[in-house]
């Protein structure tokens, strides 16, 4: 035997005998009379013994020896390591487990089926699709047609009149077009902080009106929230009173800055003594430097709403939120400030100054400045250049801030709107899961409604959720049909856009060392179902998500043709299979000839 030789036998048996080591460090001895919940938690609990080693200056030792990366070790931790060091020695190491290889590898599609329902030969991922409850029933059939496997409705938003008259229109529609199995999935609305009313709006408003219409608004000489009801796209508040007196209607308002006028207003009716319906056939912007001018006088603009209600947000300007709406009446405070509201404003209370604040999923981020009983100030930091739109409804974090603290995971909303749920839904989507107790107290009420059939979905979207993941998957475990959706839009901004792609990385690892099913949601083919046309990097990101069981979409114009392009995306099979697929095979076979072309040559 050569020198080479010999050493190659030394260093086989050293690699083997550091694997031999983290192998009895890893795992436990049990007995193979596990049953699977048992076993996925063993697994899971090898895997991050495993992971929290330094296995880096192994890694090429094992590639050296044709083994395996420590990366395809997840779904059986002790499989893996035993096979290696078996590989190494030539001799078993111990015998062989009731869950195999192929067992442990087959437990988490076999939950995956049981939660979304059965798999096509073909699909490997399964498609959800966010519906707008404006939806028309063509597009409806046209994302069945195209293979939308599940159905989501957003319970955050509209009302269970609409949610159910939505499912049955989805049912209609598939017993007309001879389909079934799409499966209606339900978002709990869950703690999330969202704005509820803007209250003041000091910055520059753009009415926008298209060329074949006219908007309509209102001038009123008080504050907004004292106006009767009248249908309008725009209120404009004036400073001081009995402006209105003397008009008597078909008369035409200016709004202007400095000697530029801006806009013209028709009157089209006076409803009372200090309100005007008015009407407008051009695009304009107004703000608080602008005058209104009833023939000669010009009178201060104080606030500029529309409807629905909106801001638009850039660096430098001041966000106050108000804890209460009747303080805002109250103290009215600095016309220099933007001021809104909040839903869950109990849940600010261990705000403190310096925390960082984000609006819509991370589009404008601010800081806190000031705190009052009343009121948190915050600076807006980004954007710098174009103001970005933040509209009632959109959602408010507060990473720094342990808001988690002060809310239960299931609100009161939520329980108010659970019998109409899980009357109607297929699997429940629960939002903001922090601990695995709220996976519980959720898993004990469809117990006592005998709805064990409802699937839960527990979503990761803040960082004490990231924390809690082993524990929450334990849990979950104990629910015969239980998954995880990786909720990428609240996660990227409770956790850091810069950390966000390993973690969400490691979600998926630890989902599959515990065989629990996996939602890849946020953002999916954005611009495509926003704007019509994907980039480069969606492509790249459904390669990512097709690692996953199911694909979520959220809604837009073009949704059928995103849903069109990721079903095209999964049939190519762009994920993992990429290495076997034929047009794969084909490319390096014409590579091999070029190059068998130019060696014999």
């Amino acid at each position: 035997m050569s020198v080479y030789q010999n050493q190659n036998v030394v260093n086989r048996l050293k690699l083997a005998r550091w694997l031999q080591v983290i192998y009895e460090e890893t795992i436990e001895n049990e007995g193979n009379c596990l049953n699977e919940i048992d076993f996925s938690i063993r697994n899971l609990y090898a895997y991050l013994k495993l992971r929290r080693l330094r296995l880096h200056h192994l890694e090429s030792k094992m590639l050296s020896e044709g083994l395996g990366s420590f990366k395809q070790s997840e779904e059986h931790v002790e499989h893996f390591l035993q096979k290696s060091i078996e590989n190494l020695t030539n001799r078993p190491i111990g015998s062989e487990g009731r869950y195999d290889w192929w067992k442990a590898t087959r437990l988490r599609k076999e939950r995956a089926t049981c939660l979304f329902g059965a798999y096509d030969s073909e699909k490997t991922v399964k498609k959800m699709v966010t519906m707008d409850m404006n939806m028309s029933n063509e597009t409806i059939e046209r994302l069945l047609k195209c293979g939308m496997d599940l159905a989501r409705i957003n319970c955050s938003h509209d009302s269970p009149g609409e949610w159910i008259k939505m499912i049955y229109k989805i049912k209609q529609i598939e017993a007309a077009i001879g389909n079934d199995g799409c499966q209606i999935f339900m978002d709990l609305p869950g703690p999330k902080i969202r704005v509820k009313n803007i209250l003041y709006n000091p910055y520059t408003t753009k009415v926008s009106v298209n060329s074949d219409e006219a908007k309509q608004g209102m001038v009123a000489e008080r504050k907004m929230n004292d106006v009767e009801d009248v249908k309008a796209s725009f209120m404009i508040e004036i400073k001081g009173r009995d402006h209105f007196q003397s008009i008597e209607g078909n008369e035409v308002l200016e709004i202007k800055q400095g000697n530029e006028q801006k806009a013209k207003l028709n009157i089209i009716k006076v409803l009372d003594d200090h309100s005007l319906l008015v009407e407008t056939h051009e695009s304009f912007e107004v703000n608080q430097n602008c005058k209104l001018f009833i023939g000669n006088t010009g009178i201060d603009i104080t606030n500029v709403q529309l409807d629905p209600m909106q801001m638009r947000l850039k660096k430098g300007y001041k966000v106050r939120i108000y804890l209460d709406e009747n303080n805002f009446k109250r103290i009215r405070g600095n016309s220099q400030c933007a001021c809104i509201s909040v839903s869950h404003p109990k849940a600010l209370r261990n705000v403190r100054l310096k925390d960082r604040v984000y609006f819509d999923d991370g589009q404008v981020e601010g800081k806190v400045m000031r705190i009052t009983p009343d009121f948190i100030e915050l600076l807006i930091l980004t954007p710098s250049e174009k103001a970005k739109k933040i509209k009632a409804g959109k959602g408010v974090n507060f990473p720094d801030s342990f808001v988690h603290l002060m809310m239960p995971n299931l609100t009161n909303q939520d329980l108010k709107y659970l019998p109409v749920i899980i009357e109607h839904a297929d699997i429940i989507g629960l939002s903001f899961v922090n601990h695995p107790q709220d996976v519980k107290k959720l898993k004990d009420i469809l117990e006592d409604y005998g709805r064990t059939d409802i699937g839960i979905v527990a979503k990761i979207e803040t960082k004490e959720g990231v924390n809690q993941l082993s524990s929450i998957l334990e849990e979950g475990l104990q629910y015969p049909k239980f998954g995880v959706m990786i909720a990428r839009g609240d996660l990227a901004v409770e956790i850091g856009f810069q950390t966000m792609i390993s973690i969400q990385q490691h979600i998926i690892s630890m989902c599959n060392a515990a065989h629990v099913p996996v939602i890849w949601a946020t953002e999916v083919l954005e611009l495509l179902t926003k704007k019509g046309q994907p980039s480069r990097s969606e492509i790249s990101d459904v390669f990512l998500g097709s690692k996953s069981d199911c694909i979520m979409l959220n809604k837009g114009p073009y949704i059928s043709e995103s849903l069109k392009m990721l079903d095209m995306l999964l049939q190519g099979e762009i994920t993992s299979n990429v290495f076997y697929r034929s047009d794969t095979r084909n490319f390096f076979q014409s590579q091999f000839e070029i190059m068998n072309i130019r060696r014999t040559t």
